[in-house]
């Protein structure tokens, strides 16, 4: 099963291409995949390296729909 974290490296061209996009180093990017989580102070980057490579990617992706749906309401 694979982590939100981990399918937003993926969309992104996979955690070689996301460290350099962001000027990160590989394993910093590989520790998000491991832990299942982009830190928030992280996610902002991440979402401008997403509108440059023109990916689709919001921040509702970071979380959960259920934790979104929740906070919502």
């Amino acid at each position: 099963m694979s982590s939100r974290a981990a399918d937003i490296v993926q969309k992104l061209g996979g955690t070689r291409a996301l460290a350099a996009a962001l000027d990160l180093p590989v394993s910093t990017v590989q520790s998000w995949k491991t832990a299942g989580v982009i830190p928030a102070r992280h996610q902002e980057a991440v979402l401008r390296a997403a509108m440059t490579l023109t990916v689709a990617l919001s921040p509702d992706d970071f979380f959960d729909p259920a934790v979104v749906r929740r906070a919502r309401s």
